[in-house]
C-alpha cells in the first residue's frame, strides 16, 4: 500500500487531515485526527518513511492511552 492509498483509506474511515507548512511554504507534516466521545486518534506523517500515532483519552482530561512512533526502512 502506498502512502496515498493509506491516506485515502483513513479518510474513508472518517479521519480529517491538515497539511502543515513551514515559514517557506514547504510541507513539513501531515496531521490526521479522528474523534469520538471520550477519545481522539492522532496520526502525524513526518515523511514518506516516518510517522507517529497516538490515542488520547479526552475526558475528563486529555491523557495518552497509547502512542507509537517509527521509521520504516525499505
Amino acid at each position: 500500500m502506498t502512502v496515498e492509498e493509506g491516506l485515502r483509506a483513513l479518510v474513508a474511515r472518517g479521519f480529517r487531515f491538515q497539511h502543515i507548512a513551514d515559514g517557506r511554504g514547504e510541507l513539513t507534516i501531515i496531521v490526521g485526527t479522528y474523534g469520538w466521545p471520550g477519545f481522539c486518534d492522532r496520526i502525524e506523517i513526518h515523511g514518506e518513511l516516518e510517522a507517529s500515532a497516538a490515542r488520547l483519552r479526552t475526558e475528563p482530561v486529555e491523557e495518552p492511552v497509547w502512542a507509537r512512533a517509527g521509521t520504516r526502512w525499505r
